[in-house]
């Protein structure tokens, strides 16, 4: 207020010439008003506009449960306020908390409040959700990534720079050497390619992991990993098996938003069909439907897969668990399935749990290639992981 009487002065000092002595003194008059005098005189003003007697009063009021708000009318008589929009009462009036309000201000009052225990409802469910998921190392970051740097560098013999890299093949002495790409279709991640090269070599396939019940008669048994083989438990390729085997069931029961739009969760699909998802068991699961390498004019060679996901029914028998061999086409996991399919390639780029899984596909695709080929690889690529102490809980909870 002090600076608007000092803005107002400055302009009436340039067009009042004449009678500049005067507004002077009046504008000292002015700046020597009290903040505190500024304030109440406020506050009576806000008083006035409000119809209130005393704004002072009204403010200290407010803030006391169960104060009973009165002002006199044009006759003298005393008039009760709303709590909510300071109107006169009336005749019929609610009361909460010994405070009292209109028919439609305590329908606000009652929504407003409604919405806050949700709201603190949904914050406390998430955060004791985000303490197990930290509990158990559940959900993807950037640690999880491994870079090409340390292992290039280990077959180079010399400082890697980061970036993609491509496998190049000799045809005279059978080997491959590494190159540089900006082709991110040619790029591949030596550590996983190095993981895929032992297991191969070790057990004959690629990679394999899945998410079975402890007891599949309980059903809320704890979930245990299940890596073939086992010592992948803790490696860069268990990790992105697990974590993107964990988010594709967060995302069919509806978790989190679709990555997709117009993509619905399993529970949405029964619903819609009117069908009771409480008398059927099915799970989901990636699976790689096309792999073939390619080789460029450079001797390059491309790794391409194509995958997709299947959804099967599930039963208990003698051995456990286990997946139907027909489950109908209707059926809401089957159709999520069929859709997170056909958005395969679009939800790549938007979920990077999903990106490295297929950087993985890749990688082991190349690594069948390698050994039935007999490309001559040197004992280094297979020891290309980096050794990290990653806490690894073989058990996770169901969501």
């Amino acid at each position: 207020m002090r600076s608007y009487f000092q803005r107002l002065g400055e302009q009436s000092q340039q067009k009042l010439v004449g009678d500049n002595k005067a507004f002077v003194q009046d504008y000292e008059q002015q700046k020597e008003c009290s903040d505190q005098g500024m304030q109440e005189d406020l506050m009576r003003d806000l008083a006035l506009h409000k119809g209130l007697p005393d704004a002072t009063e009204y403010l200290q009021c407010q803030g006391k449960k169960g104060c009973l708000v009165k002002v006199e009318d044009s006759d003298g008589e005393e008039v009760r306020l709303c709590h909510q929009c300071n109107l006169p009462l009336g005749e019929k009036v609610y009361r909460q908390d010994r405070r009292f309000f209109h028919g439609e201000c305590m329908a606000q009052v009652m929504v407003h409040d409604m919405k806050n225990e949700a709201r603190k409802r949904e914050q406390k469910e998430q955060e004791e959700k985000q303490a197990c998921r930290a509990e158990y190392g559940i959900g993807w970051n950037s640690s999880h990534i491994p870079h090409n740097d340390g292992p290039a560098g280990r077959l180079a013999m010399r400082q890697v720079p980061e970036g993609m890299v491509c496998l190049v093949l000799d045809d005279e002495t059978k080997a491959v050497r590494i190159a540089s790409t900006a082709e991110p279709a040619a790029s591949v991640s030596l550590e996983y390619l190095s993981t895929s090269l032992e297991v191969r070599r070790r057990e004959g396939h690629e990679p394999i992991f899945s998410l079975d019940p402890v007891d599949p008669q309980d059903n809320d048994s704890m979930q245990a990993k299940a890596f073939v083989p086992d010592w992948l438990a803790g490696t860069s390729v268990g990790e992105v098996l697990f974590q993107a085997d964990y988010h594709l069931k967060e995302l069919s029961m509806g978790e989190y938003a679709q990555p997709v739009v117009g993509m619905k969760s399993c529970f949405d699909y029964a619903e819609m069909d009117g069908d009771d998802f409480k008398a059927w068991s099915a799970r989901e699961w990636f699976l790689v439907r096309k792999a073939e390498v390619q080789v460029s004019e450079n001797n390059i060679l491309i790794p391409y897969v194509k995958m997709g996901v299947e959804a099967r029914e599930t039963t208990v028998g003698a051995r456990g668990l286990q997946d139907k061999k027909i489950t109908r086409a209707d059926h809401p996991m089957v159709r999520y399935a069929e859709t997170f399919t056909k958005n395969f390639d679009l939800i790549v780029e938007r979920k990077s749990v999903i990106h490295h899984l297929r950087e993985l596909a890749k990688a082991s695709i190349l690594a069948k290639h390698l050994l039935d080929a007999n490309v001559s690889l040197d004992e280094s690529w297979f020891h290309l992981a980096e050794e990290k102490e990653r806490a690894c809980s073989l058990e996770v909870p169901q969501l």
